[in-house]
């Protein structure tokens, strides 16, 4: 029971159901580009990062000063929930708007300090 409470605390948030988004658009993100798309500090992204890894929702590497996030893909229960997230998630302008953000990354190459993102 205390998966499913993890799960479901972590698809309680606008903010975390954006970066799941996010991550099915481009399969790794960093968390300076989450800081930005959401708008909200670093603290905040590395407290909902948290909740994400701890559902086994996502998983994390570091690069030097930064954190990588990507999603836990490959397994059964994560890819039901994206592929019902993806189904049901309400096509709107935030999400629409995460979606170009995440683009242009992948367009311009958005680099972190000292190049680490890939």
């Amino acid at each position: 029971m205390e998966k499913l409470l993890a799960i479901t605390k972590a698809l309680s948030d606008a903010n975390r159901l954006r970066v799941l988004m996010a991550l099915t658009e481009r399969p790794h993100l960093c968390a300076c580009h989450l800081t930005e798309m959401l708008g909200v500090t670093g603290a905040t992204v590395s407290r909902h990062m948290g909740l994400l890894r701890q559902a086994g929702l996502v998983e994390s590497r570091k690069c030097g000063k930064w954190t990588h996030y990507t999603l836990c893909t490959g397994n059964l229960k994560t890819d039901t929930i994206l592929s019902w997230m993806q189904l049901h998630m309400p096509e709107n302008e935030v999400i629409r708007a995460d979606r170009e953000f995440i683009r242009s990354c992948v367009l311009e190459k958005m680099e972190c300090e000292e190049g680490c993102c890939l």
